[in-house]
């Protein structure tokens, strides 16, 4: 942006940049002075109430008027990202100036006294800053030589709390300086300032943080059930009435700190006195454990004394029992996992994806390390490749020659990490380096990997079939493990395989009732069912973590024994709205969150996304839509309570009518007829396979099954020539192998194989004229649309080669339809003879809801292409990111 002109300023440089945003010095060429511009990050995403939001707090932080707060000239807008203009501040940072040395004792207390009279002007506003750090004072130079403390980021912090906004490092950025209260979300007020502080001080004098830890889940730990060692145990010379001071600063209990900025700045200002009067209490040696007061000592303001007392014997009675409480955590570790012992609280939050990829980029994976430090996750698109996010690092950065990367997954050791690429199963260092190969996967398709508790071997599962397969973690030949059931009443198609010990397989399987968490013993064979959900991931401390729910998927945990290989206790939910989920030794989970899973309504848009009306009711999901080549009729398969059935929906009348009710039955992916009269869907009865049904759309007559020996059917779609187009999972074609389906007068259909050549057809859509076909082919793990001529095949075009999903032709047939990422694309379609020709795609708009992530509900577009139809989660969307919670079961234990 250095040398661009934002409205009347122009852009000289950039100062810096950080969980808040970015900021330049720039020249305000009306009044010829020079500010700084801080823009809100890209990844804010703001709706109008949360620009409203951000304007009344941005024109109250505008009203402060106090020296020790840095003023803001203006709130504006660039493009549709906010920034303030700000005075600009020639000094440092008072972080800059702690990583030179610590501070001496009188320059400190002004910091702290200054910082303090700014705080005190901005409560009696009714503002708290929350977000008071070392990085947010800023130290003016002044010509009386004395640093003039300014206060930064007033209002955004707030903002960040109260609206939707989201940050990467709403938590990791500024963590040590969190009060507890701000630690467990609860609400807080100024003594949450007075904490932070506190914070700050004991930064300047001893030259380090408080609170310890190597990673932010330590040091979280530490803020709650920790006490930092005394500033007079760190450096001599220090007066016993400093630690007092810093000591009510950082009371755990927020009714135990100062409960104003004036009490605080009193205490200040008399110990300020006292060091020029040598009235104090001097700590002339370094001690290790927290010593009675002194009897002597003069107190920095009058009711002190008697507060200072209780304080240090409530520190030294915490200190015996922390000792207490570590002996016994340690004795835990050795114990059995079912007996450890559980955290005090459970703590959420976000981490988004790197600023640095594109908006349409989407989480695939994700696994978090043995000791919870790291987390490895994979994204679509071209920066397909192995990402690592340090929790105490506010960014994820890629591990260079990992490209294609999918389904990362970690070594006992923490040490390695095993992932997929194209027709291989690899590894690399988590430290970065060359990658390996441990083998070639036996068939197209993957489902999942893992390494033995030893780390001796990886298992992983490839088909189709899918089978189980076992290969040495240092390479060679895989060996078959274990196959899945035919016939799919127990064992399925296997994923996300698990070995325990030697004895058994933990896996998930895809079976017509929908996803199993699957136990098999290698000995006999024997396979038992343990819960309905899938990706199945067992913790140290014997739970079996796994998603469930077909639309609104939820995270739950089993307990389990290994020992016993059998559940010991119901499941119970431990997370909302989450998919793939992946534990560490010290009680960290990561998953896929996902605020697109649950009730959902149908809405129709326009080509520029503006949302027209609303169709229907909200519902417990709503996936499949598609509208009639007459555009009269919509219809989609949606979910009430337990029962997902098709639901018809006259688009002129605006009346919606229930045209499936079967409670034992599941109805999804419904297609019109070419003549509106009938459609096709798949069908799921409990106990067998998925089937084709085709009914009338007036209810009349009996319902058409069609069952193929090969395996179960999916419809496509239904072509003017009058076949319908249905895929199979048979073993014979694989996946997406594909059908023509001829219905018979009689009630039979006859069926023919079409179009081999592809590797993994999920959508496809046949040309208004029934001569090509629009197919989402899966290439080299990300999917592309290709069209083909009908039904001959002979004929191929590749139409994108960034990405794309679900096409949908236009009724003219000159326009193709499909999704990238969250975008929905146009590409024009010319016909000379025999041949196609297809123009640049055009982003029609933009979405979460298009992206596909953990679910596709789908979309449909209307006959002359000029409207969609959506389902819409009932709030604002959001695409999936990664949810961390830290100490999961403590919740739960409690």
């Amino acid at each position: 942006m250095v040398g661009q002109t934002i409205s009347h300023y122009q852009i000289l440089e950039k100062l810096g940049e950080g969980g808040m945003g970015s900021v330049y010095k720039a020249e305000d060429v009306r009044l010829r002075r020079t500010v700084a511009l801080k823009f809100l990050p890209e990844r804010f995403s703001l709706t109008q109430d949360d620009r409203d939001r951000f304007l009344r707090e941005a024109q109250a932080a505008a009203a402060l008027d106090h020296p020790n707060i840095c003023t803001i000239y203006e709130v504006d807008e660039d493009k549709g990202r906010p920034f303030l203009a700000m005075a600009y501040i020639d000094g440092e940072s008072l972080d800059h100036r702690i990583e030179q040395a610590p501070i001496e004792l009188r320059e400190a207390l002004e910091i702290a006294r200054q910082a303090a009279d700014g705080l005190r002007a901005a409560h009696a506003k009714g503002i708290v800053h929350r977000d008071i750090k070392s990085s947010n004072l800023m130290l003016a130079r002044g010509g009386s030589g004395r640093p003039q403390v300014k206060l930064l980021d007033f209002g955004l912090a707030q903002l960040a709390g109260r609206s939707k906004l989201t940050r990467a490092d709403s938590v990791m950025g500024t963590v040590a300086y969190m009060s507890p209260e701000q630690t467990q979300g609860e609400a807080v007020d100024l003594r949450t300032d007075v904490w932070s502080l506190g914070v700050v001080l004991y930064e300047m004098i001893a030259g380090e943080l408080p609170f310890k830890g190597h990673y932010d889940q330590a040091m979280l730990y530490s803020i709650l059930n920790e006490e930092p060692k005394p500033l007079t145990a760190l450096r001599s010379r220090l007066p016993v009435e400093l630690d007092w001071i810093v000591d009510k600063c950082l009371a755990k209990d927020p009714t135990e700190r100062y409960q104003s900025m004036d009490d605080l700045i009193l205490d200040l200002t008399t110990l300020e006195k006292k060091l020029n009067t040598q009235k104090l209490t001097i700590q002339q040696t370094k001690i290790s454990a927290a010593p009675e007061p002194a009897q002597t000592a003069t107190q920095p303001a009058a009711a002190a004394a008697s507060d200072a007392a209780r304080r240090w014997k409530r520190l030294a009675a915490i200190a015996a029992v922390a000792a207490v409480v570590f002996a016994g955590l340690a004795a835990a570790s050795w114990m059995e996992p079912e007996q450890s012992q559980a955290p005090i609280s459970t703590l959420r939050f976000d981490i988004n994806l790197p600023s640095s990829l594109p908006t349409d980029a989407e989480l695939r994976s994700l696994a978090i390390s043995p000791d919870g430090r790291r987390v490895a996750f994979t994204v679509s698109g071209a920066n397909r490749r192995l990402w690592l996010r340090d929790l105490s690092q506010p960014s994820a950065y890629a591990l260079d020659g990992t490209d294609g990367a999918s389904d990362p997954f970690w070594s006992p050791d923490g040490q390695t990490i095993g992932y997929r690429a194209e027709n291989k199963l690899l590894k690399v260092a988590a430290g970065g380096g060359p990658s390996s190969t441990l083998c070639d996967l036996p068939s197209e398709y993957f489902g999942g990997a893992s390494f033995t508790e030893d780390g001796e071997q990886v298992v992983f599962t490839s088909g189709p079939p899918l089978r189980v397969y076992e290969v040495s973690a240092r390479g060679g030949q895989p060996v078959e493990l274990a196959e899945p059931n035919k016939d799919g009443s127990r064992g399925g198609f296997a994923t996300h395989p698990t070995l325990i010990g030697k004895d058994a397989l933990l896996f998930s399987s895809r079976t017509p009732q929908g996803e199993q968490i699957g136990l098999r013993r290698l000995a006999d064979g024997e396979t038992t069912s343990l819960a309905e959900g899938g990706a199945p991931f067992l913790t140290d401390n014997g739970y079996i973590l796994y998603h469930t729910g077909r639309s609104a998927s939820e995270i739950w945990a089993l307990p389990f024994s290994k020992s016993k290989l059998a559940a010991t206790g119901d499941p119970f939910p431990v997370a909302q709205s989450g998919m793939l989920p992946s534990a560490s030794r010290d009680g960290t989970l990561v998953y896929m969150a996902d605020s697109r899973s649950g009730p959902a309504r149908l809405g129709m848009r326009s080509r520029t996304g503006e949302r027209l009306e609303e169709l229907g009711r909200e519902q417990t999901s709503i996936r499949d839509p598609a509208v009639s080549r007459d555009g009269r009729w919509a219809v989609w398969a949606g979910e009430e309570g337990t029962a997902t059935d098709l639901y018809l929906y006259d688009l002129q009348r605006n009346t919606r009518t229930r045209l499936t009710n079967t409670p034992s039955e599941t109805e999804l992916s419904p297609h019109w007829s070419p003549d509106g009269s009938r459609i096709a869907y798949t069908l799921i009865r409990e106990g067998g396979f998925p089937v084709l049904a085709v009914r009338r759309v007036d209810g009349t007559g009996e319902v058409q099954i069609i069952e193929s020996e090969d395996g179960p059917l999916f419809p496509l779609d239904w072509g003017p020539s009058g076949r319908i187009l249905a895929r199979t999972r048979s073993r014979g074609h694989g996946p997406g192998g594909l059908i023509q389906i001829e219905l018979e007068s009689n009630g039979g259909s006859k069926q023919t194989l079409t179009l081999e050549g592809e590797m993994g057809v999920s959508e496809a859509d046949i040309a208004p004229d029934g001569k090509f076909i629009a197919l989402e082919s899966r290439m080299a793990e990300e999917s592309q649309i290709v069209v083909r001529s009908f039904p001959t095949g002979d004929r191929r075009w590749q139409v994108t080669d960034a990405g794309g999903e679900s096409p949908r032709w236009t009724r003219n047939g000159k326009e193709l339809i499909y999704r990238a990422g969250g975008r929905l694309m146009a590409v024009e379609v010319e016909r000379r003879g025999e041949e196609l020709f297809f123009s640049d795609p055009t982003e029609l708009f933009q979405d979460p809801t298009l992206l596909s992530g953990p679910r596709r509900p789908g979309y449909a577009v209307t006959p002359d292409g000029d409207e969609f139809l959506l389902p819409e989660p009932v709030g604002r969307p959001t695409p999936p990111t990664i949810r961390v919670a830290l100490h999961w079961l403590a919740d739960y234990k409690r």
